[in-house]
């Protein structure tokens, strides 16, 4: 009787570390998933708005660059963009995205390497993806598009949204 207790209780025990041992490994898994569609729609984003850009820098006033930038203020999923020069001074960000108060590391390392760049930003009350993309214009050597996407990743607060409870 005692040896058949201690049988059934180091089974269970195995049974329950067998499965918290897959359900880390699942959940891993699935946020891995969840980072690389955000950096997917992210990417999709700003080659969607490259041409766009790439017009605006070349023949528009800040005004017309923060007309364009406020709106992609009240999207679901997406926090909205910003222009920076080829120094990393914000040219025009969007106006919800005030919480942004320095440069990200990713535009600047995205001036030094010239190719897309992409971070996760945390703060207090959110996270944001920053992806970066370098464009060329003739009257900028190289301007950074960063759009800042929401990330409803597990562990992780929203984008430019009040902070879930």
């Amino acid at each position: 009787m005692h040896l058949s207790s201690r049988l059934s209780f180091f089974l269970l025990g195995g049974v329950a570390a067998v499965s918290l041992v897959f359900a880390v490994y699942q959940a891993t898994f699935e946020l891995h998933t969840l980072r690389d569609e955000v950096q997917r729609q992210s990417l999709v984003l700003a080659e969607s708005q490259r041409h766009a850009a790439e017009r605006l820098l070349l023949s528009s006033s800040a005004e017309e660059l923060q007309t364009h930038v406020d709106q992609f203020q009240n999207q679901e999923q997406l926090a909205g963009i910003a222009f920076y020069d080829a120094t990393g001074k914000p040219l025009a960000i969007t106006s919800g995205m005030r919480f942004v108060q320095e440069t990200p590391a990713a535009v600047i390392k995205s001036l030094q390497t010239l190719h897309v760049q992409a971070e996760f930003l945390s703060k207090p009350d959110r996270s944001l993806h920053v992806l970066v993309l370098p464009i060329s214009t003739q009257k900028h050597c190289w301007e950074p598009l960063p759009s800042f996407a929401e990330s409803a990743l597990p562990g992780l607060c929203c984008g430019d949204r009040r902070a879930r409870a």
